[in-house]
């Protein structure tokens, strides 16, 4: 490692110290480097270069473009350049809202926290590769420093809001929540290679058969399970006395459309599905996911985990109305696309 530039991180290490213990946002009153205000509160040239790249990686992720086309693109019929600049412009209103926010109720770092910060900062600059990258758009670890410091003032406001914010999650919120997000689901999936496709598409067609004819699927499934058989895996196989088990959009393993169908079928379909791709043949039923209080009980904690932090961002966006934040001839004019190409 360059013995100048861990001199320099060091530098702004000390700064960012101070910064927090003081509670403040650093670069914060140079009014003539001013892209957005809130009263003494600054979002200058760096800070808004940041949320740029940061709206070109959502714009990126939106649009599954990289080159120099992006900028030629719509998203939800708004230019590119544009619809970063209004990603920019929410991401730092929402930093003078913290930051504000986070003065005015008196909250504070305890020592141990200042001190874990300033690892995590110095760590992802010096040795992740962040270091190098925002530096080519001219940011520098000051400003990514105080903009990581931002973050962690988010969770210690959602923490400050929690019980608050808490009560007001009802349980008819979790319930909808849970139906609508994650899938109880039956089945059994049978893999296959090109030599033995055919045998195992009549094995698989015979149990499909058996469905047909009255069978339940989980009693199917009971036993496939009991078999051994090492090319069939099956719901009941999760080691928690349950048939059944928990698909979601994200963990399923399972390809999108399959996915996409159970979440659309009504409980008790029965969804047969070939996996050409991955040589799968899966049969499957959706099943109530409120039938008992297991699956509720199960996620309960992480569906409130997320409904609260939907609450805390609701609560920043009724702080934020009610700001009068100033946006600068600076970041209107800004441009994005030369960030970019120059």
């Amino acid at each position: 490692m360059n013995k100048k530039k861990i001199i320099i991180a060091l530098i702004a290490a000390v700064i960012v110290i101070v910064g927090v213990v003081l509670g403040i946002t650093l670069l914060g009153n140079d009014d003539s480097n001013a892209y957005l205000t809130l009263d003494t509160y600054t979002v200058t040239e760096d800070h808004y270069i940041y949320y740029c790249t940061k709206g070109f990686d959502a714009a990126y992720i939106e649009t599954g473009i990289g080159d120099n086309t992006i900028w030629e693109q719509e998203i939800d019929g708004t230019k590119t350049e544009k619809w970063i600049k209004n990603y920019a412009n929410e991401q730092a209103v929402r930093y003078l809202v913290v930051n504000k926010l986070f003065n005015e109720l008196g909250l504070e770092f305890t020592r141990e926290e200042i001190y874990a910060i300033n690892d995590e900062v110095n760590n992802k600059w010096l040795y992740s590769g962040i270091g190098n990258v925002y530096e080519g758009f001219g940011v520098d670890q000051l400003v990514y420093n105080d903009i990581y410091t931002t973050e962690k003032r988010v969770e210690k406001l959602t923490e400050y809001f929690s019980e608050e914010l808490s009560q007001s999650i009802t349980e008819d919120e979790i319930e909808a929540y849970l139906v609508e997000n994650y899938a109880s689901v039956i089945y059994f999936a049978m893999s296959y290679t090109d030599g033995d496709s055919e045998s195992t598409l009549e094995d698989y067609e015979n149990y499909c058969r058996q469905v047909e004819n009255g069978k339940s699927l989980e009693a199917l499934v009971k036993e496939l399970e009991a078999s051994d058989n090492e090319f069939i895996v099956t719901s009941a196989a999760s080691g928690n006395g349950r048939t059944d088990t928990v698909i979601t959009g994200t963990n399923s393993g399972f390809p999108l459309d399959y996915v996409t169908a159970l979440f659309e079928a009504e409980n008790g379909t029965i969804i047969p599905y070939d996996d050409t791709a991955g040589n799968i043949y899966v049969l499957s039923q959706r099943t109530d996911i409120l039938a008992d209080d297991y699956y509720l009980e199960h996620y309960r904690s992480e569906i409130t985990n997320i409904l609260l932090t939907d609450r805390y961002e609701e609560k920043i966006q009724e702080e934020t109305e009610s700001y009068d934040v100033d946006i600068h001839r600076a970041a209107k004019s800004f441009d994005v696309e030369a960030l970019y190409n120059d």
